[in-house]
Order: C-alpha cells, then structure tokens, then sequence
C-alpha cells in the first residue's frame, strides 16, 4: 500500500466537503453490515445551535430511520460553558478521577516489569520513545492486531529484501529465487487473492529493474560487498542489542553500510539526534567496535517503484523499455557519507548513487549529504546518552500516554497516524498532550553552547 500526503493549497468549498463526506457514505453503505448507527451534534464546542444536516433528510428518503432507545444519561445541558461541571452532581467526581488519571504517569509494578525484556532491540526503543504506552501495549501486554488475508506492507519488505540477497550475485535468476520464497512463505496468500498476486508478481518484476541497478552502482564505485544479511548485537553504552545489516561493503580501511527499504526513507540528524531512525547509525557504531575499520557512509536503497522521466520528453510509461544508463541516476540512495576534506571515500563511491552533487572543482555543493568524523561522534554522543536515559525510564516501568509529535508536523515522528491501539489508550485532546520534538535540535543545541560561552 502506498500512502500520500496531500498539501492542501486552498481551503475546501462547502460543495467539495459535502463530496468527500458523500464518498465515505457510499463506501460505509457499500459494506455488509447489518445495523447502521448515525448520530450528529445539535450544538457545537461554544454551545451554539447547529443545523442538522442535508444527508440525514436524504437518508430519511432511502431508509427507514429508528431513533434507538439508549439506556444511559445524557446531559442536555452546555458542560463546555460550564467547564465540564454539572451543580450538584455526581458526574463532578468521574471527571476529576478521568483528569487525574489521564494527567498521571503510569508506573508498572515492579514485579511485572521483566515482561517488559531485558535485551532491547533498536526497533522496540524507538517504538517507545514514539510512544511508552504503545509499546506497553505491543511488546509488554502482546496484544497484536488481528491477522488477515490480506498483504502486510513487512510480508512484500521480507520478499523484496530476499531477492536482493539472494539475487544481486544471480541475477539471471530473480524470478525463480521469488518464487520459491513465495512459495514457501506466502503461497496462502498469493494463491487467495487476486489482489494479493497482482502486488506479489509486479513487486517481482520491480525488482529485476532493482538488481539491475544495484549491480551497476557497484560496478562504478571501489566499494566491494562483503556481507549479505549481516548480524551485528553487542553494548549500545550499557544496552545490549543486535540485528541484521542488509548490505556491508568495504574499501581500504572504510566501511559502507546499506539498508533496503520498500519505501522512502532518510537519515534526519536532528531527529536521530532525539532517538529516531536511529537503527543504522547504532549498527554502524557496533560494526565499527568489531571490524576496527572507519565509518564511510550510512545509505537507504528504496527498493519502491519510481516514476521515471525522460531528460528530453519527459515522458516514461509503464510499459516503456528501461534504459539502465539513462535512468542509473534516478536510484541515487539517501542517507550520508561520513568523509574528510579529501573525499576519499566519496571519490570510491558511484557518485550518481550517494546523496552527494560535485561543484567543477571537485568538492561537495552545500545540499550534500556528507559529514565528518568528528560530527558523527557528536551525534552517536547525544543518541548514546538519550538512548540510556529511555532505557532506564523504560526498565523502571514508566509507561504515560505521551506520543510525540514534531514541531513542524512531520509525519514519520507522529506515532498515532497508524498505531493499532488508539481505540484502547483514549488519548484525550483536552488532557493529554504531545511531547515535543524539534525539528532543528542540533543548531538550538549549537546556540545554547554559544550562549554559555559569551
């Protein structure tokens, strides 16, 4: 499943709001259910009356309508001009308890708390630094979302991730090394649902295009690979944690590690800075204490199927013939190059593959992802110490409803766009709140250091 953010230009017509609602009506109506509840306000949030809308006068034209008789109290009185308070009542009291509550960290009791795990994965930390109750709910509690028949967006990664492995060295042979995965992993799925096959067979062929290219960026570059599916575990500081590196390659004393992911994915510093994406910058650090050799670069493939255009008629189909040499420089990889002012390691790699853009004399344009040494150092500094600190919050049982949320709403940091279990933690706009991410934490960092120094 792809999903798309859409920026919205201009406010919606009311024209074009009553559209979209008409849209989730049809779709609501369309699925087999034998009851449907509709209910609507007659006031809104400052107490004033609304009109009741249209749609319900439609619907009482299609079908016959029945008030239900709800056995419960309903206050037809304004709580919101009041404060939420009724006088004399005893609905006073639950509010109070629901406020405390809400405003209140949850401690798990110290017996229960090795249910929590001991050997952290970099995965599940930053599941909780998104969100503590979240991953209370996931990896403490194990409640998981019910399974069905339809494809996991993790089922079509684990398949693309095999075929690079297995692929890239036997490239004549993607189809066959799909199938027998396929066969073994997915057949249930790939043989109930046409849907299903449709995705499976055109992700198989996206991925010849994929082994294509990935070989011909090693074709140009200095690196050699030296490590397919590579395990790493060892200390993050004091956390013991491992994993899988999808590629290693090497050069001299530099190393370069590559992830593949099924979609679009970057190293934000700022955000690594505060515990996100942070799993390949720790596999780095570990990589580095076992193999003695020196960081070279850190890169995300996506592995996604690309619109491609043409330099001349911009124009590229489906079904149009795929110029390797041509099209190479539309699967320039993220992430960074960790490099010193002579380039060593950006001069071995393909440099239509790196996030990097040459001036004519030779050395990085400003928009290039490259960086030094001595910064990353300071980066894995700040990552080692937040990382210990949500350790230690974690292995002491602290579990809030406190989901994050950046500052300028990027929606990778927000855990609740997706989460599985907002119908069970009841995050109240009115009582809970976000914890604040910042987008530029490293240059308020940088002020702060300049401050105290004046």
């Amino acid at each position: 499943m792809k999903v798309f953010f859409l920026k919205k230009i201009r406010p919606l017509s009311l024209i074009e709001r009553q559209g979209l609602i008409y849209m989730q009506i049809i779709r609501t109506l369309h699925n087999p259910l034998r009851s449907l509840t509709l209910s609507y306000s007659n006031a809104d949030m400052d107490g004033k009356e609304v009109m009741k809308s249209t749609l319900m006068t439609r619907f009482e034209d299609l079908y016959e309508l029945i008030e239900p008789s709800i056995n419960m109290m309903i206050h037809h009185e304004q709580l919101y001009l009041r404060g939420s308070r009724l006088p004399d009542h005893p609905i006073n009291e639950a509010i109070d308890d629901y406020i405390a509550s809400k405003n209140n960290a949850k401690i798990i009791d110290e017996v229960y708390r090795d249910r929590l795990g001991k050997g952290m994965s970099v995965s599940r930390m930053e599941t909780y630094n998104k969100c503590p109750f979240q991953y209370y709910l996931k990896y403490g509690l194990r409640i998981y979302p019910r399974i069905d028949d339809s494809l996991k967006p993790t089922e079509l990664g684990s398949l693309a991730h095999y075929i690079m492995e297995k692929c890239l060295d036997d490239p004549e042979h993607v189809h066959e090394h799909a199938f027998d995965y396929i066969h073994d992993h997915l057949e249930k799925k790939y043989q109930a649902n046409m849907i299903n096959k449709f995705f499976i067979d055109h992700l198989v062929e996206d991925m010849k295009v994929n082994v294509r290219v990935v070989r011909n960026q090693l074709d140009h570059d200095s690196f050699t690979v030296t490590g397919y599916e590579q395990p790493i575990q060892g200390l993050f500081g004091d956390i013991p944690v491992g994993g899988i590196i999808d590629r290693v390659d090497c050069f001299e004393h530099y190393m370069r590690i590559i992830d593949y992911k099924s979609g679009d994915k970057d190293l934000n510093l700022d955000f690594a800075a505060q515990g996100f994406n942070i799993q390949m910058l720790v596999y780095l650090d570990l990589l580095k204490k076992e193999t003695k050799l020196d960081p070279g670069a850190i890169l995300y493939y996506s592995m996604k199927r690309r619109i491609l255009t043409h330099a001349i008629d911009k124009k590229y189909t489906l079904h149009s013939a795929f110029d390797l040499d041509k099209y190479h420089a539309q699967f320039t990889m993220k992430g960074y190059v960790i490099d010193d002012e002579k380039y060593t390691v950006t001069n071995a790699c393909d440099i239509a593959s790196i996030p990097i853009n040459l001036k004519k004399d030779g050395t990085p344009d400003k928009h290039s992802h490259i960086i030094s040494q001595e910064k990353l150092d300071f980066i894995m500094e700040l990552i080692t110490n937040y990382i210990t600190e949500l350790y230690e919050k974690l292995r002491a049982g602290n579990i809030p409803i406190l989901p994050t949320k950046s500052d300028n709403n990027n929606p990778s940091i927000y855990p609740c766009t997706f989460c599985d279990y907002k119908s069970v933690c009841l995050f109240d706009v009115f009582y809970n709140e976000n914890r604040l991410i910042k987008s530029k934490y490293l240059s308020t960092l940088k002020e702060e250091e300049a401050n105290e120094q004046l």
